[in-house]
């Protein structure tokens, strides 16, 4: 017999796979005050809507930090390179980011702890 997909929950079928956290108000606030005090150039959410990765203007470049929004954690910034950040996103899972540093794409170190 063929296997047959079956809806979560089902006997048999997989788990479902876990609901991401809801947004607490205080998330939203960390959120406006990166926008309030330098205008990223773009931010990208983590899956988990743990913490956000955005592209902020250091030393004369774009620089990919990253920024918890649960427990008032510092930034972080992930690259340090004379190059521009262009593009970020998360893996599916939100252990890695990948980014566009001009024109080429690198996998930044895993996002595990933030």
């Amino acid at each position: 017999m063929p296997d047959v997909a079956r809806p979560a929950g089902a006997p048999g079928a997989p788990p479902a796979p876990p609901a991401p956290p809801p947004v607490n108000p205080r998330d939203r606030v960390a959120i406006e005050g990166i926008v309030a005090v330098a205008p990223p150039t773009l931010f990208r959410v983590a899956p988990d809507v743990r913490s956000v990765a955005y592209v902020d203007e250091v030393a004369g470049a774009r620089q990919l930090c990253l920024l918890p929004l649960r427990g008032g954690g510092p930034r972080v910034q992930l690259t340090a390179s004379a190059r521009d950040v262009t593009d970020v996103a998360w893996s599916p899972d939100g252990s890695r980011l990948a980014y566009v540093c001009e024109t080429a794409i690198w996998w930044s170190m895993p996002t595990a702890g933030t």
